[in-house]
């Protein structure tokens, strides 16, 4: 509200906790994707290899994002031989991947 954002709502949960119920034309997340091979600090990083997090807003997006929505993030996804970026993508979103 001090920087001129009359509509802006800042809520705070864990990942969609807080607008459970809601949609949205427009999701941004920045989560933590640093990888924690002991995930002792998961606010800061995010498991084995960086991707508990970010799987997870991935995974609850077709939830939240209206139809023709977007989707911006900055993640780091790995690939390697047992998937692709877009394999990774596409497991995460599970049913809704063809949206």
């Amino acid at each position: 509200h001090l920087n001129g954002f009359p509509y802006l709502e800042s809520l705070q949960g864990d990942t969609f906790e807080a607008v459970r119920g809601r949609k949205f034309h427009r999701v941004a997340a920045q989560p933590p994707f640093i990888p924690d091979f002991g995930e002792k600090y998961m606010f800061l990083n995010s498991g084995e290899i960086g991707h508990t997090i970010p799987g997870r807003i991935v995974a609850e997006l077709p939830e939240y994002l209206e139809p023709g929505g977007s989707f911006h993030a900055v993640i780091s996804i790995f690939e390697d031989a047992s998937a692709t970026v877009t394999q990774r993508l596409r497991d995460w979103l599970g049913n809704a991947q063809e949206e």
